[in-house]
């Protein structure tokens, strides 16, 4: 058996003593990191002074200058009115889709300016995002009320004067991609909600941020269904068409025709600078007694060449079964193809049927085929019949260019309506004193 030598004893407590040694430097080290980390509640005092003051500072100095109401201030960066868009930074998207859904792919490029289209307005190419009054909602009281192709509709308490103090909060759906021409296409809606404040017959937008906004609520249904609930109350009594007012039916379609020709003519009645691009009855809501035209997500802007002097339609595919004939023959568009599509809220005023749920597609509409009008129609004496069908025929014929302006067509029906209105009123008067 090997024994140890005094050497080897020597080593191994040599060893142990090293050992120790450098726990306790550890410990001793580890000691002296904690207390330096530490800071006195003296210094987190004078730290909390200077930010302070220097928070003082700089609203004092932001305050000198002239800031407008409802500015956001960013690193000190005033993003209420944004750069130029460059439209021609998002990339070239071909569209194959031929029905309206979510699905749609849209081309940016579209409504960039080229060497001889130009833009007629400065306006069109700026942004006025108002994210603060957005945010200062109680988004808390929201509650789901409808969902449409891009976006949902909550019905949100505020402390704007509107009645009950309700107002529409629009969000993108959740699930749909955030993509640049989305961001595009709301900026687009919020710039013409803007320009158009002044006309009562478009609704009105109080605030939008990104793919949100925030609107006036309307506590009926939109247009299409007000339509189809009225028609199938009559026919089920079997007193249809006599028993329906046709006296409403026309300041409808009076308050429908006004709406677009406020969109067409707000920058001056010689050329347009908007057209809707998705124009049907369930974009139109009732609110304070009038009919409103809301949802501009589909708008675009028109453009002017100068070497032609004319207008530069809008070049896309985005074409649904009721498309104007331009639109599926050279794919263009102008704000004519708004006065197409207002015939087909003219028919449905007058018929109760849907265009958009006919079987008609773009392709039979190019050729000349239109929504079949019943007889009856034709035949009617009622005045309000004649005058409706005789906006129809005008608001449908085919070539853009001998198609009448909503200006002209609103004209007429006003004075249409004014003299029905004068004939019933007298009519009444002598029913009353026969009785």
């Amino acid at each position: 058996r090997k024994t140890k030598s005094k050497k080897d004893s020597y080593d191994a407590n040599q060893l142990q003593n090293d050992k120790r040694t450098k726990s306790e430097l550890y410990k001793v080290k580890h000691k002296q990191t904690k207390k330096a980390v530490r800071i006195p509640n003296c210094y987190v005092l004078s730290l909390v002074i200077g930010l302070a003051i220097y928070a003082a500072c700089l609203n004092t100095s932001i305050s000198k200058q002239s800031i407008p109401k409802r500015v956001v201030y960013l690193e000190n960066k005033d993003f209420t009115r944004m750069p130029t868009i460059q439209w021609s930074d998002f990339d070239r998207k071909a569209s194959t889709q031929h029905e309206h859904s979510n699905k749609d792919v849209e081309n940016p490029l579209v409504y960039a300016e080229t060497k001889d289209c130009k833009y007629m307005k400065q306006w069109q190419t700026q942004s006025f995002p108002i994210c603060n009054a957005l945010h200062e909602t109680n988004l808390l009281s929201a509650w789901y009320v409808a969902s449409g192709g891009q976006n949902n509709v909550w019905e949100l308490e505020d402390d704007i004067p509107t009645e009950d103090n309700l107002i529409a909060l629009k969000t993108m759906k959740y699930n749909d991609p955030r993509t640049k021409e989305r961001l595009l296409k709301y900026n687009v809606a919020a710039l013409i909600h803007e320009r158009l404040t002044s006309s009562r017959h478009i609704a009105t937008m109080y605030a939008f941020c990104g793919t949100s906004s925030l609107h006036e609520f309307s506590y009926y249904p939109d247009l299409s269904k007000q339509i189809e609930i009225w028609h199938a109350e009559h026919s089920a009594q079997e007193e249809y068409p006599g028993s329906i007012d046709t006296i409403r039916l026309l300041r409808i379609a009076v308050d429908v025709a006004t709406a677009i020709s406020d969109l067409h003519t707000f920058d001056g009645e010689a050329q347009a600078t908007v057209a809707h691009g998705d124009l049907a009855g369930d974009q139109i809501i009732f609110v304070d007694g009038v009919y409103k035209l809301t949802d501009f997500e589909w708008a675009f802007f028109l453009r002017w060449n100068e070497k032609l002097n004319k207008v530069c339609p809008v070049s896309d595919n985005h074409l649904i079964d009721t498309s104007a004939p331009e639109e599926t023959i050279h794919h263009h568009r102008t704000e004519k193809a708004d006065v197409f599509s207002m015939g087909h809220i003219f028919y449905s005023i007058l018929t109760g049927e849907d265009v958009y749920e006919l079987n008609i597609n773009h392709y039979l509409v190019a050729q000349g085929v239109r929504p079949f009008i019943p007889r009856h129609f034709h035949e009617s004496e009622d005045d309000v019949h004649k005058v409706l069908l005789g906006a129809i025929e005008r608001c449908w014929v085919g070539d853009p260019t001998e198609r009448a302006s909503a200006k002209v067509i609103v004209e007429d029906l006003r004075k249409d309506l004014e003299r029905i209105e004068e004939e019933r009123q007298s009519l009444d008067g002598v029913r009353w004193t026969i009785e």
